[in-house]
Order: structure tokens, then C-alpha cells, then sequence
């Protein structure tokens, strides 16, 4: 092998690498819903409403349907769904991986990582399942690191107690997910 051929096969490599991250971040900017605002709580109301039209859709139109803003309950149902569209596209193949009940990442297994059937989430198990704290903090939910709404969620939490320090923040996450 000649060292022409060694560069070409360096570059083709350096290539395909630069697409498969292209793609990754593509896939999370193709939620507008996501990027249409900086602040949570206007990006859940837009969810919200767009989970109403989803549900109209499949309605008779003689419905009476509310017009009104969206209640708590239809932003945490919002946020949820948007939760797991993001754990969709991030942890795509442990999702499917832990769907079927085959084994999935090293990483995951070694957080614990189960599929929730109630809620369709992927949560995290660990030693904290026989405390007797609330079933959301024994198990909290799997964000990823480079997500729009994990960025946001972050944001939201600061923001809502006052600007804590960063460990004060990660530690009121930790309650979640």
C-alpha cells in the first residue's frame, strides 16, 4: 500500500465521520417546536397545542374542543412527548435494544436503563430503588447531554429557584432525570 493510497483512505474516513455527526444534529433541529422560543414554558404551550391538533384530527368535528391556554396537565403531557422524541432520535438504538429486551450500550447498562411501558420513557434504575423516595427520584429519566431541550430544561430549573450555583441545579435535576 502506497502512501497516496493511505491519505485517500485517511480522507474518506475524516468524511464519513463529518457526515454521521451532520446527520445526528439534523435530526435534532428538525423540531421547531424545540428551537421556536428560549424559554420552556412557552415551548411546552406551543407542544401542547400541537398535541391538541393531533388528538382533533383523528375527531368527528362536531366536538366541542377547549379553546382556552393549555392546563398543567397538557404541558406535562407535552413535555413528556417531546422527552421522548428526543430520547427517540438520541438513544435510538438502545430504545429498540431495550423495547425487545435484548441488551443494549455498555453505558445504559451500566446506569440501569430500563424502558417505563407506562409513560414509553427510558429511565434509569441503581441502588435507590428500595429508599422510599417518590418512584420519579428512584427512577429518573435519561436525557441526553446535547439536546435543545435538555439545554432549556436546565435553563427552566435555574431560572425557577432563584439562580442557584450549578451543583444546586444539577442536584434539583437529579430529582427528575
Amino acid at each position: 500500500m502506497s502512501d497516496t493510497d493511505l491519505v485517500e483512505n485517511q480522507s474518506e474516513e475524516k468524511l464519513i465521520t463529518l457526515i454521521a455527526s451532520a446527520t445526528t444534529s439534523q435530526l435534532d433541529e428538525n423540531c421547531a417546536i424545540l428551537y421556536a422560543s428560549s424559554e420552556l414554558s412557552k415551548v411546552l404551550r406551543l407542544a401542547a397545542y400541537w398535541l391538541r391538533l393531533r388528538q382533533r384530527l383523528g375527531r368527528p368535528p362536531m366536538v366541542q374542543y377547549p379553546t382556552n391556554r393549555p392546563s398543567v396537565q397538557e404541558k406535562r403531557d407535552a413535555l413528556k412527548a417531546l422527552i421522548r422524541w428526543i430520547q427517540h432520535i438520541h438513544f435510538a438504538e438502545d430504545w429498540n435494544c431495550l423495547r425487545q429486551n435484548r441488551p443494549c450500550t455498555p453505558k445504559l447498562l451500566m446506569l440501569g436503563a430500563y424502558l417505563d411501558l407506562d409513560s414509553d420513557l427510558i429511565r434509569v434504575g441503581g441502588n435507590l430503588k428500595n429508599s422510599d423516595l417518590p418512584y420519579e427520584a428512584k427512577h429518573p429519566i435519561l436525557l441526553p447531554k446535547q439536546s435543545q431541550l435538555t439545554i432549556l430544561l436546565i435553563d427552566y430549573v435555574h431560572s425557577l429557584h432563584c439562580h442557584p450555583g450549578p451543583q444546586t441545579t444539577q442536584n434539583i435535576l437529579h430529582q427528575d432525570y
